[in-house]
């Protein structure tokens, strides 16, 4: 009984998915509401702004995925082989001996370490060699954990989202939504199983 009072009483926030969320079964409902006055002309003006959302939707999406592929192709890739050349230049200057691993890269042979050689490097070479991320763990290890928290608020909010959803009674095939219209807004009391798949591939995943 709390979790359907919290759940009935949790408000949708302002993002394009809850924007969606919110038409499916907002608008769905208002068609399917057979004592509505404007039934007549309501499916078509519904219809299109569902689509319209949804083509946000998939457009927001589709920027995110491009822009994460690009940045990979081209900040993170340069980076990471930025990385692996500075440390290859240092492993060949601290050890006496070396190999090459499968990015081509040199790696000091175990026992052959000179600490001493560390006070010949340049300041400059110390500056970047210092700049690789773990050679500043405790650094490194703060902005994860401010970047797990985060993401951890943003599962949250998403599985709560996903329970709300699933929580409604399942009702009636296809895209059917079982609700109550009052004059301050919708209520949703049940939808179809197909509802809720829609709901979780677009929005939850």
């Amino acid at each position: 009984d709390n979790y359907e009072e919290e759940v009935e009483m949790f408000a949708s926030g302002e993002d394009i998915y809850d924007v969606f969320l919110g038409c499916l079964f907002y608008d769905m409902a208002r068609v399917l509401q057979k004592s509505s006055s404007n039934v007549v002309q309501a499916p078509r003006r519904r219809a299109f702004r569902t689509l319209l959302v949804l083509l946000q939707l998939v457009l927001n999406i589709t920027l995110q995925c491009y822009i994460i592929f690009n940045v990979r192709r081209f900040v993170t890739s340069w980076a990471v082989g930025a990385i692996r050349r500075v440390y290859s230049e240092y492993e060949q200057h601290m050890y006496t001996q070396h190999v090459l691993n499968k990015h081509g890269m040199t790696r000091g042979v175990p026992g052959s370490f000179v600490p001493e050689n560390f006070q010949t490097l340049t300041k400059d070479e110390l500056v970047v060699i210092c700049q690789v991320p773990f050679s500043q763990p405790i650094f490194l290890m703060c902005m994860l954990c401010v970047w797990t928290l985060a993401n951890f608020g943003e599962m949250k909010a998403t599985l709560t989202q996903a329970r709300r959803v699933w929580y409604l009674e399942t009702t009636g095939r296809g895209l059917s939504v079982e609700a109550e219209v009052t004059p301050e807004g919708v209520k949703v009391l049940g939808c179809s199983m197909l509802m809720k798949m829609i709901a979780t591939i677009f929005v939850t995943i």
